[in-house]
């Protein structure tokens, strides 16, 4: 019964580190939160996934026996992106008592999960702990200078890791899927978000653009995803700057802000 409930238990914090939760939260932050700041964790997420195959494929450390050789084992890819997160958004909600309870919770219970299913070994673990607290305080640093320069080291980071992985023969259509997201979503939100404070101002809108992004998202996971995944990808990085531009033109500021104001 006791390896029941842990198997439960763990499974719940495996599936919480799926691609498509992360969506859903960054989503949420994206729009209800600080769009800044959520657009910079997901370009950063997406980058660490990135260096992450790259340097999977340097060390060359194979799976443990019975786990599906998809990939390497060093360092931990869900480690990495889990303490990415952490750490980039810790600086941001430092002081918030729930922030913190909830966000160890979770990184513990991924991180848990992925020896109670022997995915990792503790060593796979260290190294995407590692790589995580060196790649989201390096970029962090630059984000404070300018989110110019943060883009910047990501562009040199990711191009990097993609070189690195097609000279290997080890670029696949995920990478590309990734790079999509990238792309498609840094492109829009510049052109979109010409002011450092766009952001949703109101409840109403909030709720709109929510709505909006959710409409997109099942389009393209319903029937986009169907015949093309990197055209889903995407379509899904676009989504979130279009929905929230969407709801700024056509929904009005309840504190009275012009929309030449909140859009130019």
């Amino acid at each position: 019964m006791s390896i029941f409930v842990g198997d439960l238990i763990f499974q719940f914090f495996l599936h919480a580190s799926h691609e498509m939760v992360l969506i859903a939260l960054l989503a949420i932050g994206y729009l209800w939160i600080d769009r800044k700041l959520f657009f910079s964790g997901i370009v950063l997420l997406c980058a660490s996934i990135l260096v992450n195959s790259a340097l999977k494929v340097f060390f060359h450390v194979p799976r443990r026996p019975g786990v599906p050789k998809t990939t390497y084992s060093f360092p931990s890819g869900h480690t990495q992106s889990a303490f990415v997160l952490y750490q980039w958004f810790w600086n941001k909600f430092i002081t918030n008592l729930f922030f913190f309870l909830f966000t160890t919770v979770m990184v513990a219970g991924i991180c848990g999960s992925l020896l109670y299913f022997r995915y990792h070994t503790v060593w796979d673990l260290f190294g995407g702990f590692f790589v995580a607290t060196c790649l989201a305080q390096f970029c962090y640093h630059a984000f404070q200078k300018s989110e110019n320069l943060f883009l910047m080291t990501l562009f040199f980071l990711v191009s990097g890791s993609v070189i690195f992985l097609h000279a290997q023969h080890e670029l696949k259509p995920s990478h590309y899927s990734l790079i999509y997201v990238l792309v498609v979503l840094t492109v829009l939100d510049k052109i979109f978000f010409r002011l450092r404070d766009s952001h949703a101002r109101c409840v109403g809108q909030k709720y709109f653009s929510s709505a909006i992004f959710t409409f997109l998202f099942l389009f393209a996971y319903f029937v986009i995803r169907s015949f093309s995944t990197d055209l889903f990808y995407a379509v899904v990085g676009g989504a979130l700057p279009c929905a929230l531009k969407i709801a700024l033109v056509l929904y009005p500021s309840e504190d009275g802000a012009s929309q030449k104001d909140i859009l130019s």
